[in-house]
């Protein structure tokens, strides 16, 4: 058995399947109320212009409205997630793909770290890793960050096995669908690069010059098809994606503002206290960190003690994690960007606690996955619970709005998260803003541009708004939303 799964793994992957059923009860949150819509319209047949919400930042700097307008976070998952949601719908698809790649990581570390530290230890950490409570909260949310994290599983077992020509081939495939999906793989990529070049120093091995002008080729490709494949109306540059989250303000700021503050290092030393705070000191989040938490100190740890022979691991390993703190100091501090780097952080424990505990491990990983059950047993209630509330609410916008039609344009004011109104008005194209972001002159201006026929907002506007008159429609009562929603006609 300990060739393929060990008991406590195979026990771990049903417990999951258990609690991904139980916890998937329809959608919640934010950006899960995008990826499903959008997987939805995929279905359909829109592909290129599937994204419904506009926002006055990226309006006003065009003096119009861009068509067409790109799925914002685009991704191969949406076609996958689209593929099998096509006989399951589109969040069963989702969750499904989502709970395949959680195996296919937990799988990657485990063979992975059976190359090194053996089957028992190995499947140990595979098992710890599959009832952490951010993967599994991960798989039971439509988000793209499993099947990063899942890019990121096959480059490291390609990585453990690189002295075979097949690893090195699949780590290859898996830099170029990364380096295509996000950026976080490009700094890898470049570095496999450099290291399959000193592998053809001498010019004589003509298998990896010939492996050497794939990858570079795939690479050049994934670089130059990133936009065709996956056309986005994401932040267009790096000053854009860093003031996008602006301490106390919003985290979507270059998309409801046309203005933004200076990369200034008081602003990012401002945004490294943020995410060093949420990381270290959130209780609420604690159970979400607290593996990353471990991983980072181990990989600290791990320069002066007995993990220096495995110094081959530590320099991709010190490479992932400071590309994932990067990520949430320039960006935002989000528990879920921990997934893309899943693999390396429990490949990191399981390197620095099969050293330290040797023989005891199996004595603190069990009573471990008992506690984390129930943890998750907690979370996923939590989540079904949330997901029948919000589904009711939701329903309840949408029976209101398809009164009026399907075909007509909204302006949606102070609704957020602008994420759970987009998919219930969708089709409808509308337009989200706020007027604690926007002085009102720019309001009027973008809202002209847009030309709106009905409004809804989270509170009264009275009989007219933007000096323009309007008419009283209807209320519909949102707990989603803390109180009531109006709507309004121009």
């Amino acid at each position: 058995m300990s060739r393929y799964l060990t008991p406590l793994h195979l026990i771990s992957i049903v417990l999951v399947a258990v609690l991904v059923i139980y916890g998937s009860a329809g959608l919640r949150g934010t950006d899960q109320y995008w990826y499903v819509g959008d997987t939805e319209r995929i279905i359909s047949g829109d592909t290129s212009n599937t994204t419904t919400i506009f926002f006055p930042g990226p309006i006003l700097r065009e003096q119009s409205v861009k068509r067409p307008n790109y799925i914002l976070h685009n991704s191969f998952m949406l076609p996958i997630a689209a593929l099998v949601g096509s006989h399951f719908g589109a969040y069963g698809g989702w969750i499904i793909v989502n709970l395949l790649f959680h195996l296919v990581v937990s799988f990657c570390l485990y063979y992975s770290g059976r190359h090194i530290v053996g089957s028992e230890k190995a499947g140990l950490i595979a098992s710890v890793y599959l009832l952490s409570p951010i993967g599994l909260w991960q798989t039971i949310n439509p988000l793209l960050e499993m099947s990063y994290s899942a890019i990121t599983a096959l480059c490291l077992l390609g990585y453990v096995y690189r002295e075979r020509f097949i690893a090195r081939a699949l780590l290859g495939v898996a830099l170029c669908i990364g380096v295509a999906s996000h950026p976080i793989f490009v700094l890898p990529a470049v570095v496999w690069v450099f290291y399959s070049m000193y592998l053809c120093k001498d010019f004589c091995n003509k298998t990896e010059i010939f492996s050497l002008l794939c990858l570079m080729t795939g690479l050049g490709m994934a670089f130059v098809w990133k936009e065709i494949l996956f056309p986005s109306s994401f932040q267009p540059s790096l000053e854009a994606i860093i003031v996008s989250a602006v301490p106390g303000k919003s985290n979507m700021f270059w998309h409801y503002s046309d203005i933004y503050p200076s990369v200034t290092l008081e602003f990012l030393f401002s945004k490294f206290l943020i995410a060093a705070k949420k990381h270290l000191f959130s209780v609420q989040l604690a159970p979400f960190y607290l593996f990353t938490n471990i991983a980072i100190l181990c990989a600290i740890l791990s320069v002066v003690t007995g993990l220096r022979k495995n110094v081959v691991y530590i320099v991709p390993i010190f490479m992932f994690i400071g590309l994932y703190a990067g990520m949430i100091i320039l960006q935002q501090n989000h528990p879920r960007y921990q997934q893309i780097v899943a693999p390396v952080i429990f490949f990191t424990i399981m390197l620095a606690l099969s050293g330290v505990l040797k023989e005891h491990l199996k004595r603190v990983v069990i009573p471990l996955c008992g506690v984390l059950v129930i943890v998750n047993c907690y979370m996923v209630h939590e989540a079904r619970v949330e997901s029948i509330s919000e589904s009711q609410d939701i329903e309840s916008i949408v029976d209101v709005a398809n009164q009026y039609g399907i075909h007509q344009k909204w302006l949606s004011v102070d609704v957020y998260p602008h994420n759970p109104i987009s998919y219930a008005l969708a089709p409808r194209e509308f337009l989200s803003i706020r007027t604690d972001l926007l002085d009102y002159p720019k309001i009027e201006r973008a809202v002209e541009l847009f030309d709106p026929l009905f409004i809804i907002s989270s509170q009264e506007l009275g009989t007219t708004f933007l000096s323009r008159p309007i008419e009283y429609l209807d209320i519909v009562a949102s707990t989603l939303y803390n109180g009531n929603l109006y709507l309004y006609k121009f």
